[in-house]
């Protein structure tokens, strides 16, 4: 059973995408991408470079709703905050700020960048 549901066209959605060309379009996970939890925290498995990253929550949060559909910064954070009760701008910062460093760790691939790096080294 999908995590959220995601509706083309939202106007939360069509807002957080509006004017962010950095996340605006189709985030996607990197092929084959593995995602487990570990105590307090997730574990992801990028085979894009043979990496094991240790998330927090919200990573990890991000990673699992990307999976589940939500293709876009707009429809992220809608889901985001349906699931948490939490403020859509305050999700929205939080999710601007760890997605680039999903894409560096070589976890997911952003519209700008057009393929996932691998990050420093």
């Amino acid at each position: 059973m999908a995590l959220c549901q995601t509706t083309a066209g939202s106007r939360l959605a069509d807002s957080f995408d509006a004017g962010d060309p950095a996340v605006a379009g189709s985030l996607q996970l990197v092929d084959g991408l593995r995602l487990e939890p570990l105590g307090d925290f997730w574990v992801a498995y990028s085979p894009l470079n043979g990496l094991t990253t240790l998330l927090n929550l919200q990573s990890a949060a991000i990673l699992e709703m990307i999976a589940d559909g939500a293709r876009n910064l707009g429809a992220l954070v809608r889901c985001l905050a349906d699931s948490t009760g939490d403020d859509p701008e305050r999700i929205a910062v939080m999710v601007r700020a760890h997605l680039p460093d999903l894409r560096d760790a070589g976890l997911l691939r952003l519209p700008s960048s057009g393929s996932a790096t691998t990050g420093p080294g």
